[in-house]
């Protein structure tokens, strides 16, 4: 359960809910989510967490870095493999 005025949502996808900033709209949320069965929200859970994986965020994270225009790498390119 997040907030939907916030950047959570996409974070949590489909694994979760979000909703408005309110306590009748965050408890409307969380009996959603409680809704759906246990395995199908442990389910949804895991498949939304490998899409975050350290390995992925590393990747990312240096990706991004090596675009600025005055980066000098941090880890060198024989050693990302």
């Amino acid at each position: 359960m997040v907030s939907a005025s916030s950047a959570l949502p996409e974070v949590v996808g489909t694994a979760g809910a979000s909703a408005a900033d309110t306590p009748a709209a965050f408890a409307a949320g969380v009996r959603s989510v409680l809704a759906a069965p246990e395995t199908v929200r442990r389910r949804a859970a895991r498949a939304r967490a490998e899409v975050f994986s350290w390995d992925r965020a590393v990747t990312a994270f240096l990706h991004a870095h090596d675009a600025l225009p005055t980066a000098r790498p941090l880890v060198p390119e024989e050693a990302r493999r």
